[in-house]
């Protein structure tokens, strides 16, 4: 539904007047239209900058090995001069902006010029986190703005990852090990994402970083939980192999963990009742991913019945908020996988045919079980 006329539902609603319908609908126009400046100002940015990266790649060869670095470490040490000049500046924070992420960037060009020109030898991972860790103090401590601060953000819930798999994860000889290692991660890391996404120290200083974790630390838990669930297809069943009991004993584990988390972000003050329902998913999609590896057993159906589970109990937590966009969303899941999964179960035509009879009848089941649960909440809340 477009914002006028959602907001003219509400005027009808006495919810708000029609004076402020047009106030909100006139600040809105007014944000895009910076949005649009904004953004046709950074492509036009980008085309330069890509046209003289062009430029300077068709005579790569033909540059001496020490002006390349020479000019390189000039305009980083230019542009980092100007981001300091710029610092405390109001009128000047676009600019400062620019500045800071052509040196963000550059910085990494010139770690791998670094590379090429003394063949020093070292991973691209290597240089990735040398990057990162030295940049980081510098976009913390001067970025403003909503994209850098985002593309920060993002890189760092992508970096930590990485960073466990290629220190931690990949050194560990014991197969077993390994996985269980890789489970607690996947299931516990985008817990402690989202709740530093809503640590009040970091809102307050830096909305958009604390946003981006917030929003990340949700995704990677529901699609973590989604994903595991084909572990019911794998072809060798974790049941066979000579440590299935340890395995199971490792989900346990980590679902006894993100039960505790669930407790302690339920006990958090300074977390809303909005806000706590959010936190509430993220910690069943990171309990709900732990829970093939303790069942361990190749099914289908039970691949199913994992997925609806997670977004129905999704569904279920969105509904009790308003959280209109998450519940169609759980129930556009949901019925996909129904439709998929009795087609996985059902084989021929007949019984696809009772399959889809019984799907019909399974939505029909929710609907009514969404309807009590409903009238049930508004007794308790009347």
């Amino acid at each position: 539904m477009s914002l006028p006329r959602k907001l003219q539902k509400w005027v009808n609603a006495d919810l708000i007047s029609a004076d402020q319908r047009e106030r909100i609908i006139t600040h809105e126009k007014s944000r895009s239209g910076n949005l649009l400046k904004y953004g046709i100002g950074y492509s036009g940015m980008f085309s330069i900058l890509l046209g003289i990266a062009l430029i300077i790649a068709s005579n790569w060869q033909n540059i001496d090995a020490s002006v390349k670095i020479g000019v390189h470490f000039a305009v980083n040490i230019i542009l980092a001069c100007l981001v300091f000049v710029w610092r405390d500046n109001p009128q000047k924070q676009i600019h400062r902006e620019g500045a800071l992420f052509a040196l963000w960037g550059l910085t990494l060009t010139l770690i791998a010029l670094i590379g090429q020109v003394f063949q020093t030898g070292g991973e691209t991972f290597d240089a990735m986190r040398l990057w990162f860790w030295i940049t980081t103090p510098m976009v913390l401590y001067f970025a403003q703005g909503r994209y850098l601060l985002v593309l920060w953000s993002i890189l760092f819930v992508l970096y930590v990852p990485l960073e466990l798999l290629n220190s931690w994860i990949d050194k560990i000889d014991n197969p077993l090990l390994k996985s269980c290692f890789g489970l607690t991660c996947s299931s516990l890391l985008p817990i402690g994402v989202w709740y530093l996404g809503e640590w009040p120290w970091l809102q307050g200083i830096r909305p958009a970083m604390a946003k981006t974790f917030r929003n990340l630390g949700v995704l990677w838990a529901l699609s973590a939980a989604s994903a595991s669930g084909w572990m019911f297809y794998s072809a060798t069943s974790i049941e066979d192999t000579p440590d299935g009991l340890k395995f199971r004993i490792a989900g346990a584990f980590t679902l006894l963990c993100a039960i505790i988390l669930t407790y302690v972000v339920r006990r958090t003050k300074w977390l809303d009742v909005r806000e706590r329902v959010i936190g509430d998913m993220t910690c069943y999609g990171a309990a709900l991913t732990s829970v093939p590896f303790i069942i361990s057993i190749e099914s289908p159906l039970l691949a199913m019945l994992h997925f609806i589970a997670l977004w129905l109990g999704i569904g279920y937590l969105a509904q009790r908020e308003g959280l209109d966009r998450m519940v169609n969303l759980a129930i556009v899941l949901i019925t996909v996988r129904l439709f998929s999964g009795f087609l996985e179960v059902f084989g021929s035509v007949m019984q696809t045919g009772f399959g889809f009879i019984i799907v019909g009848l399974v939505l029909f089941a929710l609907l009514y079980g969404a309807k009590v649960v409903k009238r049930e909440l508004a007794r308790r809340m009347g």
